[in-house]
């Protein structure tokens, strides 16, 4: 990892080899959101997840991720799975920081 200044919030988390489940349950979650809004079959390689613990959520890793799956396979999805995703990021400070979100 590249050094890095502290923002507000602190240091940059990068998701190490064991740990951060949440973070990476997120990843996948939204992963399968993207493939299946856009009827995708592909293999995803996650090659880094990194946030601020302060305001990184499950939610947020699976916003992040679900965006990098439609631009990485380049396609762009209609209208209501980025409403889906932007209700479900919204509301994800309302439930439990640790909570995997469910986009259904």
């Amino acid at each position: 990892m590249l050094w890095q200044r502290p923002s507000p919030q602190g240091y940059i988390e990068d998701v190490p080899a064991t740990g951060y489940d949440d973070w990476r349950n997120g990843a996948r979650a939204g992963i399968v959101f993207a493939l299946g809004a856009v009827g995708a079959t592909s293999r995803v390689t996650v090659r880094r997840i990194s946030g601020f613990s302060t305001d990184t959520n499950p939610t947020m890793v699976a916003v992040a991720a679900a965006l990098a799956v439609w631009r990485g396979l380049g396609l762009s999805p209609l209208a209501e799975p980025l409403e889906r995703l932007e209700r479900v990021m919204l509301s994800s400070w309302q439930r439990s920081h640790n909570e995997i979100p469910v986009f259904a």
